[in-house]
């Protein structure tokens, strides 16, 4: 298991704090942001994943934060209430407190990161999505049937199939 880094926290502006950790010390500042499926202080148990924080650390500084809700951070006030504008803010947060002028944008498979991107374009130096989608919640495979759904040639088709293969996205 490879030693875990400190974690900090960063107050956002309604007040709330944020968990980040900093790796590395490379020349680009890279702000990590990802599904929290567990904590940035579990990160480091998982042996793949230490491996890939210990060679992204080769070449560049890297924060990972808990946003709000989730982790070490705070909860998310009621009030609040819109998610998306609150990892926003808990972005900003956390690259003021870690005194980044302007940082790339590793986002693994977090779309958030083109609102900051959006938001912030002073402030981003770099967009990288891994495993990103424009198309939210559909597979290949809806959109293949869909799209068929549209065409003439499907509206025929349409009433020839059978019950076995009308429902064929189900199976992918």
């Amino acid at each position: 298991m490879a030693e875990v880094v400190e974690t900090k926290f960063a107050k956002t502006a309604s007040g709330g704090q944020v968990a980040y950790q900093v790796v590395g010390d490379g020349p680009i500042d890279v702000l990590v942001t990802r599904f929290s499926v567990f904590p940035i202080d579990l990160m480091w148990e998982e042996p793949r994943l230490a491996h890939f924080l210990n060679r992204l650390s080769s070449f560049c500084r890297h924060i990972w934060f808990d946003t709000r809700g989730t982790g070490a951070s705070d909860s998310i006030p009621h009030a609040e209430g819109r998610l998306s504008e609150t990892v926003l803010d808990d972005m900003v947060a956390v690259v003021d407190e870690v005194g980044c002028e302007r940082v790339a944008l590793l986002a693994l498979g977090v779309p958030v990161a083109l609102l900051f991107a959006a938001m912030h374009p002073e402030r981003t130096t770099a967009l990288v999505l891994v495993d990103a989608s424009a198309d939210f919640g559909k597979t290949r495979a809806t959109r293949r049937v869909s799209a068929n759904r549209k065409s003439p040639a499907a509206s025929n088709s349409r009433a020839k199939r059978t019950r076995s293969t009308r429902w064929e996205w189900l199976r992918v």
